[in-house]
This record gives C-alpha cells, structure tokens and sequence, in this order.
C-alpha cells in the first residue's frame, strides 16, 4: 500500500523503549498529549484517565493516544511505550525525547485506519505484538537506527491493531472504510487471522 494513500509518508519512530517502574507514591501526573502514543502493557494494573474517561489497565491491554487529549495514570508500569511523529514536524532527536516536552504539538494526521483504534482495548494475539515491539526496540535509540525498518514495523503494528479492533467491534462503517483503502473482500465475520492475512498481502501495494 502507498504510504501516500495511508497517510503515513512521515512516519518517524521519536521514542521505543521497554519501562518497568513501580509507582510506589501512587503519583498522578496529568499532561496534554503531544504526539502519537501506543503502549502496550504486560504483567501490570494501572488506572489510566484519558480525556476524563477511567480505564483499567492490564495484562495484554494497547493504549493508543493522540496529540491534545489529556491524561494522568497511576500504578505500576511495565509496558512497551512507542511514540510517533506523523507530520514529519517534530525537530526532537530520538536521544533527547521526553513526552513531556514542551515544544509545540503535532498537527493531528488525517488517516481513517488511526480512527479505528480505540483508547484502549485488549488485542487477540499479544505474542505478536511483544515480537513486533521487541524488535522495534532493537533498532530504535539507543541502538543503532534504521528508520526503513521501523516505518514497516509500525506499519505493521497499527494494521494488526486496526483489524484487532475491528474484529472485537464489528462495526459495520469501520469495515466499509477498509474495503475501500484495501480493495478486499472483508466482514464481520472475517476472523483476527484473516484480517492479518489480508493486511500482510496489502500492506505495501
């Protein structure tokens, strides 16, 4: 698929790290949301409010933020944190990033498939995911940087995202708009693997 098409053309990895922190102090530390945010949690029970909405967070769960909705957690941490820049605006060096920066916010991308996935929900398959977030970390900062790879592992990673939400909300609009992008015969009975199966074959004609 043309990253054209998906709106994705800046794709830029500005953070991939694996954090474990315990919150001992139960702190909470509400901030606005800056860029691109998907975090996947593993072994751990957090309460996430985003947009004044409370989520529980646990084992297995995928948190995905936008730029402006504000947030404040608390908890224990031990989760896959991945932050993204789709304007190609962001003049933060991966060594440097903190989400909590102060410079300017990212312009909003103009992408259908990012407005599938929901805050949080809890994906089907979660070894796929460690294996696509385990490897991101290999060749994100501070290792050595291969920007190629990282476009084609996010790529990957908000497709299989995509189609777990779907298949766990089977709405009907949702499947309607990737019929259209990927010109494929899809359903709502279309299982998790097909999904993946479909996206894999499509993801870069």
């Amino acid at each position: 698929m043309d990253t054209k098409e998906t709106g994705m053309i800046n794709l830029r990895v500005l953070q991939c790290k694996h954090l474990v922190w315990s919150d001992l102090q139960k702190i909470k530390n509400m901030r606005i949301v800056k860029d691109y945010e998907i975090d996947f949690y593993i072994n751990v029970s957090r309460v996430m409010y985003i947009d004044d909405v409370e989520y529980h967070i646990s084992n297995g769960d995928i948190v995905f933020r936008k730029p402006g909705q504000t947030v404040y957690s608390f908890g224990d941490y031990n989760c896959y944190m991945l932050t993204l820049d789709f304007s190609g605006k962001v003049k933060v060096k991966p060594n440097t990033y903190i989400r909590h920066r102060l410079s300017e916010m990212q312009e909003e991308c103009s992408n259908p498939i990012l407005n599938i996935i929901p805050s949080v929900f809890k994906p089907l398959h979660e070894t796929d995911y460690i294996k696509l977030f385990e490897k991101l970390c290999t060749i994100s900062h501070p290792y050595p940087i291969d920007e190629y790879q990282q476009q084609a592992i996010v790529t990957e990673l908000i497709y299989l995202a995509a189609a777990d939400a779907i298949q766990q909300s089977c709405q009907s609009s949702q499947i309607i708009t990737l019929k259209l992008m990927l010109h494929v015969n899809i359903s709502s009975q279309t299982t998790t693997q097909e999904f993946h199966l479909i996206f894999y074959q499509n993801m870069y004609i």
